[in-house]
Order: C-alpha cells, then sequence, then structure tokens
C-alpha cells in the first residue's frame, strides 16, 4: 500500500508530537523577534519635532503662572484672543518627563507608546483568532506606513494607542461584554486633553455602530455611549470651548502642511504599499461578503481619510493590522499564506536572519538617539542670542519660533511658531509664510511690526534679498543667517564653524 506525502507528514506528527511543538514555538518566538525589530526601526527617527518645544515652553510659563494658560505669551504679532491648545496633555508629559528624567528619555517614552499601540492590535487580532502565520505575513505591509505618523514623540501618538485600545474594546463588545463602556469613557478625558484626535474615536464608534445594525448584531447602546463620549469631551480646562476649537479646527485648510494633503504627497513606495493594503481588503470583502467581513467598514472609512489627508495613514495601518489578518481565513490566501511556513526551519531561519538585519540597521541609525541638527533648528542662532543677551522681537519661521521661544522666552518674542490653529489667525499664518517665500508684499510685512531681528533659514527666497533692505547681518552659519533692524548695534559672529549641542532638548 501506498502512503500519501500528507499521511507520512501527519504519522511524523503523531510520532513525535513535543519536537514539532518545540519547533513551532522556536518558529513563532523568532517570528516576533522578526516583527519587533522591524517594527522599532520603522517608528525610529532620531530627529526632534518642530512642535516640542513650544509645548513644554507653554508648561513651563504655566507653571510659573499658576494656571494654564489661555492667551498667548509668546509673540509679539496679533494672536487669538483665546488660546485653546488641544495637545496641553501631551506638552505637560513632554515637559516633566525631561525635566524629571532629561531629554534621553523621551525616546523611551515615545517606544513604550508605540509598542502599547502595537500590544493593542496583536491582542485585538487574537480575540479576532488571527494565526500568527497571517499576522507574520501582512502586518509588516504596512509597518512603514505607520512609522510616517511617529517621527518623534509627537501628541499625535497618543490618538493612535487611544484608536487601537478603542479597536480592542470593541471586539470585547462584539463577543457581548459591556464592562468596557466605563473605561472609554474615562479614556476620552485622557484622550481630549493629550490630542484633539478624540473626534476620530467617536467617528469610529459611529462606523461600528453602523456596521452592527446591518449585520443585525446589539446595537442599541452604541449611540448612547458616543452620546456620554461627545459629553465627556468638555472635561478639559477650557470647557465648553473646545468643541468651537475642534469645529474651527477640523474645517481649516492647512495650504502651508504637507501632511494635511492627499495620499499623493506621500513617496511612491508608500502609495504602493498603500494601494497594496488597500486592494487585499477589498479582494477579503469581495471573497467573504459585507456581512461576513466584520471591522472592513471601519478600515474602509480610515482609506477614504487617508486619500485626502495623507496624516490620516497611522491610523489606517493600526485598523489594517487587527482587522485584516483575521478576514483570511477560509479564503484562498489563507492557503497561500501559509506556504511559507510548511518547512518551519526554513521559515525560522528566515525570520533570525530578518531579525538580525533590523537589529543592525537600527544600532546603525542610532533609533536609541533623538538629536537637535543646525541644519533644521537655529542651534547655532540661538546660542548667538544668548551670548549677546538679546532682548527684543524676533521674526521667525513657522518652524523655528517654538525653538527660539522655548530657549529665549521672555527675553525674545517670536512672530510665529507653529502652532497653526492655536494661537494664530489663519492670515497671519499666510502673511508669514509669503514673507519667507519673498512674495509681492514681503516688505510690508518687514515693516508692519516691532521687529527687531529676523531669523532666516538660508534656503528661503528671502534670504538672498536682504541686503537690499538695509538691515544688518550679524550672524551667519551655514543654515541661518540673523539680520538685525538699521538702528540696531550688535556683534558680527559667524558661526559656520562653531562646535554646537546637538542633544535635545
Amino acid at each position: 500500500m501506498t502512503i500519501s506525502p500528507t499521511e507520512r507528514q501527519r504519522a511524523r506528527i503523531l510520532s513525535n508530537p513535543l519536537a514539532d511543538g518545540f519547533k513551532l514555538t522556536i518558529l513563532r518566538i523568532a517570528t516576533g523577534v522578526f516583527l519587533l525589530a522591524f517594527f522599532l526601526v520603522r517608528v525610529a527617527a532620531p530627529v526632534a519635532d518642530l512642535d516640542n518645544w513650544h509645548q513644554m515652553a507653554l508648561i513651563r510659563e504655566s507653571l510659573a503662572a499658576g494656571h494654564l494658560l489661555r492667551t498667548d505669551v509668546f509673540a509679539y504679532t496679533p494672536t487669538l484672543p483665546q488660546v485653546i491648545d488641544h495637545e496641553w496633555g501631551a506638552g505637560a508629559l513632554l515637559y516633566i518627563t525631561v525635566k524629571v528624567f532629561g531629554g534621553w528619555a523621551i525616546v523611551p517614552l515615545k517606544f513604550l507608546v508605540v509598542l502599547a499601540t502595537a500590544a493593542a492590535v496583536v491582542f485585538c487580532c487574537r480575540l479576532r483568532r488571527a494565526t500568527f502565520q497571517e499576522f507574520t505575513l501582512l502586518v509588516p505591509l504596512v509597518i512603514p506606513a505607520f512609522g510616517l505618523g511617529c517621527a518623534t514623540l509627537r501628541p499625535q501618538i497618543y490618538s493612535f494607542l487611544f484608536f487601537a485600545v478603542l479597536l480592542y474594546l470593541l471586539e470585547l463588545d462584539s463577543a457581548g461584554g459591556r464592562r468596557w463602556i466605563g473605561p472609554w469613557i474615562a479614556m476620552v478625558v485622557l484622550w481630549t486633553n493629550l490630542h484633539g484626535g478624540v473626534v476620530i474615536g467617536i467617528a469610529t464608534l459611529g462606523l461600528y455602530w453602523i456596521e452592527r445594525v446591518v449585520r443585525g448584531k446589539p446595537h442599541a447602546h452604541i449611540p448612547g455611549v458616543m452620546l456620554v463620549s461627545a459629553a465627556a469631551i468638555a472635561i478639559n480646562p477650557f470647557g465648553i470651548a473646545y468643541y468651537r476649537h475642534l469645529w474651527t479646527t477640523l474645517r481649516m485648510p492647512r495650504p502651508e502642511i504637507t501632511e494635511w494633503y492627499g495620499i499623493q504627497v506621500l513617496s511612491r513606495g508608500h502609495q504602493a504599499l498603500f494601494g497594496l493594503t488597500l486592494a487585499i481588503l477589498l479582494a477579503l470583502v469581495w471573497m467573504r461578503g459585507w456581512r461576513a467581513s466584520r471591522g472592513a467598514l471601519i478600515v474602509l472609512a480610515m482609506a477614504g481619510g487617508t486619500i485626502l489627508h495623507a496624516r490620516m495613514i497611522p491610523f489606517y495601518t493600526v485598523a489594517w493590522a487587527a482587522y485584516v489578518p483575521s478576514l483570511v481565513e477560509g479564503t484562498p490566501l489563507e492557503r497561500i499564506l501559509r506556504l511559507p511556513f510548511r518547512n518551519r526551519l526554513a521559515a525560522t531561519a528566515a525570520c533570525v536572519c530578518l531579525a538580525i538585519f533590523f537589529i543592525e540597521m537600527g544600532l546603525f541609525v542610532h533609533v536609541y538617539r533623538l538629536v537637535v541638527p543646525n541644519d533644521r533648528f537655529p542651534v547655532g542662532a540661538v546660542q548667538y542670542l544668548k551670548e549677546v543677551h538679546f532682548h527684543g522681537n524676533i521674526m521667525t519661521h513657522f518652524e523655528h519660533g517654538g525653538y527660539v521661544s522655548w530657549w529665549l522666552y521672555p527675553a525674545v518674542k517670536v512672530s510665529m511658531d507653529s502652532r497653526y490653529d492655536v494661537a494664530f489667525p489663519p492670515a497671519l499664518v499666510d502673511e508669514s509664510y509669503r514673507f519667507y517665500e519673498a512674495g509681492p508684499d514681503w516688505r510690508r510685512t518687514l515693516a508692519m511690526y516691532p521687529t527687531d531681528l529676523v531669523l532666516l533659514p538660508v534656503h528661503t527666497a528671502v534670504a538672498a534679498l536682504m541686503p537690499e533692505t538695509g538691515w544688518n547681518l550679524v550672524y551667519l552659519d551655514r543654515y541661518f543667517h540673523i539680520y538685525a533692524r538699521p538702528a540696531l548695534q550688535l556683534p558680527f559672529c559667524d558661526g559656520s564653524d562653531r562646535a554646537l549641542p546637538i542633544s535635545f532638548p
């Protein structure tokens, strides 16, 4: 009698189940290490984020004042009558971390948040009974795009975390549990005070409710949870004014900030991965049917948001990783994804090699560091202003005002920083950008405000025109120039060869 290969394989497993179980355990560990190494490398960005400094400066000055500041103190240009900083909690956590542990602690804090996000995704997949084979081969497709939202410890990463936790809580709800509602409401309050992305959480509840209605599942409690969640947003230092701020922020055009553009601003590689993952989702929905594709509506909504605004792509990747691996079950793709794992020894060796590669890459790019390079931030220019004990008003670019305020306020006030929708009227932001782009009215902007110095990145168009104004060049390095108004006498400094600190902050 002839024994088929399948029967021989089953006979080997039955004859030595402990050995096979050991091989499977080793394979799972290898895949886990590979995924962890790949994830950490892709979310690492050793350059500090431009928003960090104005967030810390707000908390520092608020502590000095004895209350959270609700009017601007950093700018000499016109600002909004009430400053509603929806990221104040993230700034407080950042400031406390730096003051207690030092700037080095920002990197582990960021990794802690993103790893918690990944853990929530893994728990969600486990509740949905996705296998490790499907998870291992599919999730790497979205990890690079998730890394786009984790340049450093940005307030947005708290929204990614809470969004992932919400998806996990909704899985508990699908299983019939209701104990998640209380923790969720508490999470809404925390989310509100860390980042305005809480609106995405409430919108996700709405999508979940629609899906429950369509599938004929219990759903009557969801609208109530949404109403209580919306009411919980009012628990913040700004009260109900926070609602108006959110409404204004969500509708505000941001032509100067590329991440608010559509998906076309992403690299071709990220666009290709987005297209591939979206095609996989649509194929699975077509094969399984809409009613059997639980969670697909949320993923598709996040895909639509990404197409309109590229900064939404981390939410899409979280939803995709949480839901899509489990949708593979029972489809032809399931058999395809399990083929690489038939030879467990080869699969383990491949995962070990990939893990070693990404660990070495992480060490090479210094994933454990956070630097402040002078080509992106005016490190040398600020050091010069400290040395000459400058007091006055500095015209600053959108990207550099926060850094200047952190180091030089209250001696110095700035014209602009990156608090786009928080502190400045949109017209003033546009005016600032037109100045640095040497727009038609740039000279009028220079004369309109009580400006003492102009801090210029050398790559801006106006940098080539400033010598024609009669203002005096008082500082230069390879990346920044400082011009002083004609009546102001400051010593000249060429900082091109200076050794500058690069560690955060």
